[in-house]
C-alpha cells in the first residue's frame, strides 16, 4: 500500500511540475510586428561562407548570411542581415532587417527592424525603428526626418521675428526707481 502511495505522490508531483513549468508562450516581437515581407523568388543572396568588398546594388530583395563590406544600395527593396551575417558600410533600403552585425550609417524610407541577436554601430534614418528585446545598438536615431526639417524651417522662421521686437533686460527691469 505505501508503494502506491508513494507512486500516485510522484505521479502528482510529475504532473504538477509538468504543467506548473509549461506556461502559454508569450508571443515574441518578432511574432507580432516583425513581419517584413521577403520575395523568396526576386532574392539576392550572399550565403555565409561568402565575403564582398565593393558596392552592391540591388534590384531585388536581398539576405546577407556572409560578410560584406562597402555599400549597399537597395532603395526599393528590403535588406535582411542573417544571423550570421557581418555588414561594414552604409546601407540604404526601404525596409531594413538585422539578425546579425552591422556598422555604418544606414537610411531606410520605412522601417528598420533589429532582432534580440542584431548589433547595429551607426548612425540610423527611418520612418520607424523596432527593437526587439536583447538587441543591441550604439548611434543615433533620426525618425522621419523629412517631417523634422519642415519644422525646423518653420520655427526658424518664426525666431526672426521674435528677434526682431524690441526686449528688456532683467537687469534694467530689476533696478529700482
Amino acid at each position: 500500500m505505501k508503494d502506491l502511495v508513494a507512486q500516485a505522490g510522484n505521479f502528482v508531483r510529475s504532473f504538477i511540475h509538468r504543467f506548473g513549468s509549461e506556461k502559454t508562450p508569450t508571443p515574441t516581437i518578432s511574432e507580432q510586428s516583425f513581419d517584413l515581407t521577403v520575395n523568396e523568388k526576386k532574392q539576392s543572396i550572399v550565403a555565409k561562407a561568402v565575403a564582398i568588398v565593393g558596392q552592391l546594388n540591388c534590384q531585388d530583395d536581398l539576405s546577407l548570411e556572409g560578410q560584406f563590406k562597402g555599400s549597399i544600395q537597395a532603395a526599393e527593396y528590403t535588406v535582411v542581415i542573417g544571423s550570421n551575417g557581418f555588414a561594414d558600410g552604409d546601407i540604404t533600403a526601404k525596409n531594413l532587417l538585422v539578425k546579425g552585425q552591422v556598422v555604418g550609417e544606414i537610411s531606410v524610407s520605412d522601417r528598420i527592424i533589429i532582432a534580440k541577436t542584431g548589433t547595429i554601430v551607426g548612425n540610423l534614418q527611418a520612418a520607424k525603428v523596432e527593437l526587439e528585446n536583447g538587441a543591441k545598438y550604439k548611434g543615433i536615431i533620426e525618425i522621419d526626418p523629412i517631417e523634422q526639417e519642415a519644422t525646423t524651417t518653420d520655427s526658424a522662421s518664426d525666431t526672426s521675428i521674435e528677434e526682431s521686437a524690441p526686449s528688456v533686460s532683467a537687469a534694467s527691469a530689476m533696478e529700482p526707481s
